[in-house]
């Protein structure tokens, strides 16, 4: 029934979609004709379903619908994954391709991902650069498990690195490859074996980087302190021990700082952060989220909102933790946030139009699964009637993709709750 609805609604022109509620053909020569006209679907609604389409499914829709061949391709080439089991076959794909399919699938491929074992095979660096200048579009590369030997040259121009679940046994080749980018402007970094940076001032990143989201501050203060230093605007930050808390305070030489994504992971954590003030008074942030043990995760908050400068501050999500399957989870965990005090500081910020309360269920000590399972509180507007018309279901935060191995002893997948 969905596929029949899907190929119904796809077969029509791009810029707009008719959905006649009528039977199929076979009934529709016994019908009477529609009292009304046909439903219009406008296309944001249209793009909208599209975006929730299985590959599969979408597949099959730009198999028998021509109108809507050109939006298929876009999503399903978008993002491209290689591994050993597939490079042969992607490799003669484009080698044997016309050039009017040249044309026609590169042009919409912006990101690769490349799992451990490919990335660290001859195929990545001799046969895939090949094929680079095709990719016009190419601003990504994603890469999962062990890090490359090196990066060929015909990926310079990349603006976008993901490294997901990284480990080496040289972790200076980690500062090294960061550092052979000389474009780029976004850089996430989660490593499998814990944060380990052991900052050796050999290289030096990309002055053009704006965004991170790492998993080390070591990592954050190597780039900070970095000449040129980059202007920095969003950062997303995950914090697990509390000797590394010291790295913070390189955020007071952002001026340019907007965005900021604070997980502190662990108990200590929160409470050394409460100790001290790591950003500047005159730090001006205009969206900022604080995910931590719901114990301390509050009262950090507050912490921040009581002494940085919150004219400009317009977003803001707080996310406290309860570990998986705890007896915390329930209504009474919620009475252990300070509601009183967050309504009166809240209240007080002039900018302020999107608040989000969220409850996250992480994983417990002692696993080495991750599990994020988040849920908005839509309640949280009754507990802070002075913030009321501010609450609601903001769109959650992306999380971290899961590695290759989810399901295995390592990993286990992600998992949400709307």
């Amino acid at each position: 029934m969905l596929r029949s609805f899907i190929r119904r609604l796809s077969c029509t022109t791009p810029s707009s979609a008719d959905y006649d509620l009528l039977p199929d053909t076979a009934a529709v020569t016994s019908a009477p004709p529609p009292l009304g006209p046909i439903t219009r679907l406008p296309p944001e609604l249209v793009h909208l379903v599209f975006t929730f389409i299985d590959p599969s499914t979408l597949a099959a829709c730009s198999l028998v619908c021509a109108g809507w061949l050109p939006h298929a391709r876009r999503r399903m080439f978008s993002r491209v994954s290689i591994s050993l089991h597939n490079a042969h076959r992607f490799g003669r794909l484009l080698a044997a391709a016309p050039p009017r399919a040249l044309a026609s699938f590169p042009a919409h491929v912006r990101a690769i991902e490349l799992d451990d074992r490919i990335a660290d095979d001859f195929w990545a660096a001799e046969v895939l650069p090949k094929y680079v200048a095709h990719f016009e579009r190419l601003t990504t590369l994603c890469f999962f498990g062990a890090l490359p030997r090196a990066l060929p040259r015909a990926f310079a121009a990349v603006t976008h690195l993901e490294l997901n679940y990284v480990y080496t046994s040289l972790p200076r080749r980690l500062e090294a490859f960061i550092a052979s980018l000389p474009r780029l402007e976004t850089l996430k970094v989660t490593q499998e074996k814990g944060p380990y940076f052991p900052v050796s001032g050999e290289y030096r990143p990309s002055s053009a980087l704006r965004r991170v989201d790492l998993d080390d501050p070591s990592l954050l203060h190597w780039i900070i302190t970095s000449h040129p230093s980059p202007k920095l605007e969003a950062i997303q930050l995950e914090i697990s021990r509390p000797e590394t808390l010291v790295m913070l305070e390189s955020l007071r030489r952002l001026s340019s700082l907007e965005s900021l994504d604070l997980i502190l992971t662990d108990l200590e954590v929160g409470a050394s952060f409460l100790t001290k003030k790591y950003l500047s008074s005159t730090t001006q942030l205009r969206s900022l989220r604080i995910q931590a043990d719901h114990s301390h995760a509050a009262h950090i908050l507050l912490h921040l909102l009581s002494y940085i400068d919150t004219a400009r501050l317009a977003s803001l999500s707080l996310d406290f933790a309860i570990p998986y399957l705890s007896e915390l989870d329930g209504p009474a965990v919620l009475t252990l946030l300070p509601w009183d005090a967050l309504d009166a500081a809240l209240a007080r910020l002039p900018a302020l139009r999107r608040l989000a309360v969220v409850k996250v269920f992480v994983s417990p000590p002692g696993w080495r699964s991750r599990v994020s399972q988040r849920a908005v509180l839509l309640d949280a507007a009754d507990r802070m009637p002075r913030c009321r018309g501010r609450c609601g279901p903001d769109p959650l935060p992306p999380e971290r993709p899961p590695s290759p191995a989810a399901g295995s002893p390592r990993f286990c997948d992600d998992l949400y709750e709307l």
